[in-house]
């Protein structure tokens, strides 16, 4: 009996088709196999009809089973069909065949039979499965063993067909047990290349085609040269490259993760950084937490930009040493964990010729020297002509702290002898604050004149050092802008100089001449707050030490920190009298009445308590709360607080009226003082008097019972009237002719010299005070002024005069006259 048997192809509960490549052993049941079905262009001459030693192969391994049926047409077309019975698969000696007939009992014979077949398959799902890859997305491939699978498809770069950019997924090429990729695996323009698998270059260089990118999905590159032409790189954060260097130019910038860098704090990653930033890349970046350095990275290689989260070290070895031109360094924290007593280990090195770089480092801790200048030169004494010089310049340091380091700032310059050639010129520092032992420091003293000049220092604080600024020799033309020097320093001395020529320095709180050691400088300043220190080839020579009489130069700043004496748990009380008497003598042995306290950022309380002697010695006082202090309040002798305030960085003033209570005036609250001042305890105006034009408010206060002693001048009074204030204790007007005037109770006076050279004193009440205005324009002459108050009006003239110019006295009811009568209008 024959029995027809139709053969279709079977799926997997996967759904992979048999004629797929991937193939599997989960069939639901093992049929017959019809290879001359499911691989026709496999067997003789490319066709369909097989011999049984071609067909056996076609069948994958997975179904190699005993009682398997082969099934083909053979070479003169009709249908064999094969049993395997076991044993060895390729041996045709235990294939069993099974006889059928050429012709049905139906009428059928075999072409028709096969003709059957493939109609049924071609309609079937699993026909249009395999037939309908679109060659867009997807493709169908011969796989090598004649069974077509299907890919994701390459798309040729076309623009004429509105392709956009190609794509192509590179596939394995193994030879002799690698992986390589060759060039004519990489060879159209504007492509996008997936790289999937880890490739080995062999040693060559892949040029990679004009604007491609390369894709990574999982591969790598190692072992060769890769040239970019406007190349563009895809990856995550992952090794992509291995013993890869690099020609060409790339489009976006690198991570240093591609090359093997790992952020984790424990993995050193000098060595990848050193091949990093010294290759053809120029612009590297890095995405971990933290990465660690056991040796130095140096950076030898022009125009890198390089931006880093974290970095670390541990031990005495720096951390970047830069020798190039032109590089960017971006670093959020750089840190030694491991400090060594005495050690040379530098956050930051420039050594050799360094111009035009750019750093940005927010935090710098726990280094021997934190920024270190360190150019050197090559010399030969016996070739000088030849010597190649070295400097730093042009260059740009910002940061917001240095701390813990011996040497925030290093200029070293040991060996800029005559000759050699040594120089550090016209960088920029950015502040910032700097603590630690030392902060800005040089080493050496080389004789070239012009080592170092130039360089500018703006807005950097001094904090929890020992020395601010120490041993400049030979600086020329250098300008520190806005520097504060106020808080816990510990050494007395804070500045150091010698030899240096047109040095600015410009502090933004007052600091004692006496802790500055300046020698044989030449017009050299020192600007301390309302002082100005000039010196000029002569060692410890103050040439001038006031320009600006809102505070007379005697006055002095004095600090408080959570260091103080008697400061508990960062709170701090004071009285006045404990503040005057805390070092505040003056050469003359007197008082001091004005003085400037600036409170630091670690106290979290100051209270500072007025008292009944504070009154009759200290009329005025300044608060500067620019270290950042919390809370600052004001009680009176009796523990009631008149003044509070919670807002840091604010100057208060505090001052006593004619009743001897405190006057209070805060920046915030828009008080303001009506007159120019001066404040002083003793003075002779004879000796101020080209500087004290523009004052018009004096307040002198006592020592105890030794009165005030006002030495006037004749000439500054006919020049701009003053008005006095005096307060508990008595004072002794003097002209230049030992003529006295005692004023002997508290108020505030008008002096004025009348029209026969006489001295006269008027006092007013505060209301009078508060609106006097003693010189001006005639609109601008006080109103409501008692009987016979005088006033110099700049915009009037007698008949007999030949200037603008002169003195008018109030008559009364708003009538002013001139000194012989005539009405002013």
């Amino acid at each position: 009996m024959l029995c027809l048997i139709f053969i279709f192809p079977m799926r997997m509960n996967g759904g992979t088709l048999l004629g797929e490549l991937s193939l599997s052993n989960d069939f639901l049941s093992v049929g017959d196999i019809n290879v001359s079905v499911l691989c026709p262009k496999g067997g003789i001459n490319g066709s369909n009809k097989y011999t049984l030693n071609m067909a056996i192969t076609k069948i994958p391994s997975e179904l190699r089973k005993k009682d398997v049926r082969c099934s083909f047409i053979n070479a003169s077309g009709s249908l064999e069909t094969w049993v395997f019975n076991g044993g060895t698969w390729s041996d045709v000696k235990v294939w069993r065949k099974e006889e059928m007939s050429s012709t049905f009992s139906l009428g059928i014979n075999s072409e028709t039979l096969i003709g059957t077949i493939k109609r049924c398959i071609a309609e079937s799902n699993i026909g249009k499965t395999v037939s309908t890859a679109d060659e867009e997305d997807i493709t169908s491939v011969d796989n090598g063993n004649g069974i077509r699978v299907l890919k994701r498809a390459d798309r040729k770069y076309n623009p004429l067909d509105f392709s956009g950019k190609g794509y192509k997924i590179l596939r394995k090429h193994i030879v002799l047990g690698k992986n390589v990729l060759t060039q004519a695996m990489m060879n159209e323009p504007n492509t996008t290349y997936v790289i999937q698998y880890d490739y080995d270059l062999d040693g060559g260089e892949l040029i990679v085609p004009q604007g491609s990118t390369l894709q990574f999905e999982g591969g790598s590159l190692q072992n060769g040269c890769i040239k970019g032409c406007n190349t563009n790189i895809r990856a995550g954060l992952y090794q992509i490259f291995k013993s890869i260097s690099f020609k060409g130019d790339f489009s976006n910038h690198f991570y240093v993760e591609w090359m093997g860098a790992i952020g984790d704090g424990n993995f050193d990653n000098a060595p990848i950084f050193n091949v990093c930033f010294n290759s053809n890349i120029l612009n590297w970046e890095g995405n971990g937490r933290c990465y660690y350095l056991a040796s130095p990275v140096m950076i030898k290689t022009l125009n890198q930009t390089i931006k880093l989260s974290n970095v670390e070290t541990n031990g005495n070895y720096d951390a970047f040493v830069i020798t190039k031109h032109w590089i960017q360094l971006d670093i959020h924290s750089l840190r030694n964990r491991n400090k060594i007593a005495l050690g040379n280990a530098s956050a930051i090195k420039l050594s050799n010729n360094v111009y035009n770089a750019t750093f940005n480092i927010f935090k710098i801790s726990n280094f021997n020297k934190g920024i270190n200048l360190y150019p050197r030169v090559k010399f030969d004494a016996g070739d000088p002509e030849n010597a190649t010089y070295s400097g730093i310049q042009y260059c740009v340091f910002t940061w917001q702290h240095i701390e813990q380091c011996d040497d925030c700032i290093v200029f070293d310059v040991n060996g800029a002898d005559e000759g050699k050639g040594l120089w550090i010129n016209e960088n920029q520092f950015n502040g910032g604050r700097l603590s630690g032992k030392n902060g800005i420091m040089q080493y050496g003293r080389g004789n070239k004149f012009d080592a170092i000049n130039g360089n500018v220092f703006n807005s950097i604080g001094f904090e929890d050092i020992d020395c601010p600024i120490k041993s400049l020799y030979k600086w020329s033309v250098d300008r520190f802008n806005y520097i504060r020097m106020s808080e816990s320093i510990r050494n007395s001395t804070y500045i150091e100089m010698d030899n240096c020529t047109n040095v600015l320095i410009d502090l933004k709180s007052y600091v004692e001449a006496s802790k500055f050691k300046i020698k044989d400088c030449n017009t050299t300043e020192i600007r301390s707050m309302y002082s100005v220190y000039q010196y000029n080839q002569k060692s410890y020579d103050v040439k001038k030490q006031y320009s600006n009489y809102q505070q007379q130069n005697k006055s002095f700043l004095w600090y408080y920190d959570h260091n103080s004496k008697g400061a508990v748990n960062k709170r701090l009380q004071k009285s006045i009298s404990e503040i005057w008497t805390e070092g505040s003598s003056s050469p003359d042995g007197t008082i001091n009445c004005s003085k400037i306290i600036n409170l630091s950022v670690f106290l979290d309380e100051f209270i500072l308590q007025l008292d009944k002697r504070a009154i009759s010695i200290a009329p005025y006082l300044e608060i500067y709360l620019s270290g950042g202090c919390r809370s600052f309040i004001v009680e009176d002798a009796k523990g009631n607080v008149i003044y509070s305030t919670h807002r840091p960085k604010k100057k208060i003033q505090i001052s006593f009226n004619n009743e001897l209570t405190p006057m209070i005036f805060d920046e915030d609250l828009n008080h303001s003082f009506v007159h120019k001042k001066a404040y002083f305890n003793s003075a002779n105006m004879s000796d101020l008097e080209k500087d004290i034009t523009d004052i018009d408010f004096f307040t002198f206060g006592t020592s105890g019972s030794k009165p005030s002693v006002i030495t006037y001048s004749k000439k500054v009074l006919y020049s701009n009237f003053k008005l006095i204030s005096m307060y508990e204790g008595r004072c002794i007007l003097k002209n230049e002719q030992n003529e006295t005037y005692p004023i002997d109770e508290p108020g505030i006076y008008l002096l004025t010299i009348s029209s026969d050279d006489a001295l006269e004193v008027t006092k007013l009440s505060k209301v009078e005070a508060v609106n006097t205005k003693c010189v001006g324009s005639f609109q601008e002459k006080p109103l409501n002024s008692a009987i016979g108050f005088s006033y110099f009006c700049t915009d009037r003239k007698t008949t007999e005069g030949s200037t603008t110019g002169i003195m008018i006295y109030h008559k009364g009811n708003n009538i002013w006259v001139d000194a012989l009568g005539r009405e002013i209008k």
